[in-house]
């Protein structure tokens, strides 16, 4: 089928045209995406906020932070 791509800030997005049944794929540039993030989002409980302080290195701390934030929004 038909797909069209849109790309923004290291999220991409693909999606299938002329179907019945629209379906997505995102693709996440977990690296790029967290450069604009707030290294802890209001969106996180007390919980996600101390799982992402236990992480042994900034660069692994701030995936988690992009990757929950991201999942959560696109699926909000």
């Amino acid at each position: 089928g038909n797909w069209t791509t849109v790309s923004l800030r290291g999220l991409t997005s693909l999606e299938r045209l002329g179907h019945p049944d629209r379906s997505s794929v995102w693709c996440v540039d977990l690296d790029r995406l967290a450069l604009d993030l707030p290294a802890e989002p209001a969106e996180f409980d007390a919980e996600e906020r101390e799982r992402a302080r236990r992480f042994a290195t900034e660069e692994l701390r701030r995936r988690f932070v992009a990757a929950h934030l991201i999942q959560r929004r696109l699926l909000g």
